[in-house]
């Protein structure tokens, strides 16, 4: 039997002790980490002339010991900064002093309006901005939408995505917790608001034409059920197994419905939704072998990916208001990062290098730092989700997403995660301020 750590929570934190292998292990930032290593290496296996028939560039990757290395080396930064992560012990936040004492059912619905309420707000905004963007969107014209939003999004608080995610994760979370004190009438209104609020997202992201609203919004409800189910239900390694085949299942049908509607693929054909996968996920591996190969234009190409290593910062919550260049930068680095990858011979419609390709390209010798605390913060995100955190339920489930997301882009330092540390703030000062009734 493997020994590893399983934990405990006190009033005072966590405790760790020695056990065998159990179906919670697979929720770990360790598990999750070599799943999206042996997923990138199973992507440089697609046959080269099926590769190069499929997306129109030379196959750079199959049997490349270069490519190997990095991954390799770069999960082992990752994996030191989780170890240093857990090397410190986890205590949980000392609460507020109550103001007021509300119902659960309460209790978890004035979060969830508040979402809902800007996540519409937003949708209207949008709408009433440019109200052709739905046709746009429906009819499959990705790069139109693209456009269209520029203008459509002028006013309207793109901040509420995020913030209805992190809302909703930590409902769902409170939800599981609170079931059996909350009477049927509640459950009811809950689920409703919960949906309208799922719906909403949804709604949102047609609009925009973007997967990674959704998916990662799917992805953490399913992981904090996943650890309801172990540690109150006992679900065992197998039945972790199916769960996260079920999930997985729906994530691609999601992406590919994205796909049918951005690349219309009834009048393109069925040949798009193949192209579309394979140019999201294994085209990503290729063209981080050619930036390793040297084909990238250095210069160019930092560029085009600092601003996104530090998105949290550049897009920090109205900092455009105080630094009008940050909205400017991304939408040159945008624009360039097409011309850098045409430049270097590749397929300039996909963009993406990984987003370890895209750390070292953007911060050079400091990659390894980088990637030292992102491991780092991977792991002090779990020892929260374990105990039960409000921060925890927020940011482990962005950083396991985007964890298994390796293969994309650094998506995980995007605004989102600047915005779901200020809302874990606010509802840790929430939760401390108004309680539940006995």
């Amino acid at each position: 039997m493997m020994n590893t750590f399983d934990v405990s929570t006190t009033s005072m934190g966590v405790i760790y002790r020695k056990r065998v292998f159990t179906a919670y292990h697979l929720l770990r930032p360790q598990t999750l980490l070599l799943a999206a290593v042996v997923l990138m290496l199973m992507f440089t296996l697609v046959p080269p002339t099926f590769y190069e028939h499929t997306i129109h560039e030379p196959d750079l990757m199959f049997a490349n010991p270069v490519l190997f290395i990095f991954l390799i080396t770069c999960a082992t930064i990752v994996l030191l900064g989780i170890r240093v992560g857990y090397a410190i012990a986890y205590r949980m936040p000392p609460r507020l002093a109550t103001l007021v004492r509300v119902p659960a059912f309460v209790y978890l619905m004035l979060p969830t309006v508040a979402a809902l309420g800007l996540l519409l707000i937003t949708i209207a905004t949008i709408l009433r901005n440019d109200p052709a963007i739905l046709a746009l969107a429906l009819s499959g014209e990705g790069q139109q939408v693209k456009l269209a939003l520029s203008h459509a999004s002028r006013g309207a608080m793109m901040g509420s995505l995020p913030l209805a995610m992190g809302v909703m994760w930590w409902v769902w979370a409170n939800y599981l917790r609170l079931s059996l004190r909350i009477n049927r009438l509640g459950k009811f209104m809950l689920v409703f608001l919960v949906g309208s609020l799922m719906t909403s997202l949804f709604l949102s992201a047609l609009l925009m034409m973007s997967r990674f609203v959704l998916m990662p919004a799917i992805f953490g409800f399913f992981l904090i059920y996943l650890r309801h189910a172990v540690l109150m239900r006992g679900v065992r390694v197998s039945g972790i197994l199916l769960r996260g085949l079920m999930i997985m299942t729906l994530l691609l049908v999601l992406f590919g419905g994205v796909a049918v509607l951005r690349s219309n693929i009834g009048y393109h054909g069925h040949d798009a939704l193949l192209t579309s996968f394979i140019g999201y996920g294994p085209t990503s591996i290729n063209h981080l072998a050619g930036y390793l190969d040297g084909r990238f234009p250095s210069g160019l190409l930092k560029q085009s990916v600092l601003p996104n290593d530090f998105g949290f910062i550049y897009q920090f919550p109205f900092a455009d208001r105080f630094f009008p260049t940050a909205s400017l930068s991304f939408a040159q680095a945008f624009k360039l990062s097409f011309r850098v990858t045409y430049d270097a011979g590749l397929n300039g419609n996909y963009t993406w290098f990984t987003s370890w390709g895209q750390i070292l390209a953007g911060t050079g010798w400091f990659a390894p730092l980088y990637l030292l605390l992102y491991g780092f913060f991977f792991a002090r995100a779990w020892r929260g989700f374990t105990a039960g955190g409000t921060s925890g339920m927020l940011l482990y489930p962005w950083f396991a997403f985007n964890v298994l997301f390796t293969f994309g882009a650094n998506f995980a330092a995007s605004n989102f995660l600047s915005i779901l540390v200020l809302l874990s703030i606010w509802l840790y000062m929430y939760s401390g301020l108004v309680r539940i009734s006995s």
